[in-house]
């Protein structure tokens, strides 16, 4: 036996195109092209014969063949559902039933309700099965089993989009975290390169020092390395026979043999005169 899902997807290829309900089961036959009578116009094809119409609201009869049949609808147009029991014959023809057996009997039962109201149509102010029934002219009983269907389906529907809306608000809101917590490291990235100064000092690796032999012509200590740190440890060069210092990279004193390495304050105590030449 079909369940309700799978009988609202059967019910939907006919509801499509409808947008007010009651649906109109007369519309749905001629569509099928499926001929529908009344009563009186039963007793009139069948004069003195017994009307089956006053045991059975509609009845499904088929005049053709089975490899070419030709249906037609007969159904009691002063019953009070006389709407519902068509649809319930055309129910039977839809799902292709061949007996009246108890689980076919629902399933055109049902399917003859989701033709008749479609769920997407039932308005949100109905609250039970008796509005189906006074409104739409089903059958209490049948408006009961409907209703409770319908409900616990809505109730499936709604807890879904529940859960989507959740679903979408949580990711939603991880999205936002995520994307606050990178503008903030953006900005603090930003903010260091900012405060970073235009000038970089960069260590510079150290050059190749030049290394000059001075010989020792005394006992006085010898000078063998001259470089520009010379200059900024105040040393300066003197000669054992000049009056004045000089800067180690003086011409005066490069390659001059018999040089003395002294302190510039010791020079000055000594005696010794700047050279015009390398300190200006």
């Amino acid at each position: 036996m079909k369940n309700y899902e799978q009988l609202n997807s059967i019910a939907e290829i006919y509801t499509n195109y409808v947008e007010e309900i009651p649906n109109n089961p007369l519309r749905l036959a001629n569509q099928l092209q499926i001929k529908c009578k009344t009563k009186i116009e039963y007793m009139g094809e069948y004069a003195g014969s017994q009307c089956p119409l006053y045991s059975y609201p509609a009845i499904l009869c088929n005049y053709g063949t089975r490899n070419k049949p030709q249906y037609t609808i007969y159904y009691d147009e002063s019953a009070q559902f006389w709407g519902f029991y068509v649809f319930h014959e055309l129910a039977h023809y839809i799902l292709e039933h061949d007996s009246d057996d108890p689980d076919n009997e629902r399933e055109a039962n049902l399917l003859a309700c989701l033709l008749l109201a479609p769920p997407r149509l039932i308005p949100t102010t109905f609250k039970k099965a008796n509005d189906l029934n006074v409104n739409f002219h089903i059958p209490l009983g049948r408006a009961e089993e409907y209703w409770e269907k319908f409900s616990k389906a809505n109730n499936r529907k709604n807890q879904t989009l529940k859960f989507k809306k959740l679903l979408t608000y949580t990711i939603f809101s991880i999205f936002t975290v995520v994307s606050i917590v990178f503008g903030l490291n953006y900005l603090h990235d930003s903010s260091d390169k900012n405060n970073i100064p235009n000038s970089i000092q960069t260590s510079q690796p150290l050059q190749n020092k030049t290394t000059e032999f001075i010989p020792n012509a005394s006992s006085e200590p010898s000078i063998n390395i001259v470089n520009e740190n010379t200059k900024q440890n105040n040393i300066v060069i003197v000669t054992k026979t000049g009056t004045k210092y000089h800067l180690p990279t003086c011409s005066h004193v490069i390659n001059r043999e018999n040089l003395k390495q002294l302190t510039l304050e010791d020079a000055i105590k000594n005696g010794y005169l700047p050279c015009q030449d390398c300190i200006h």
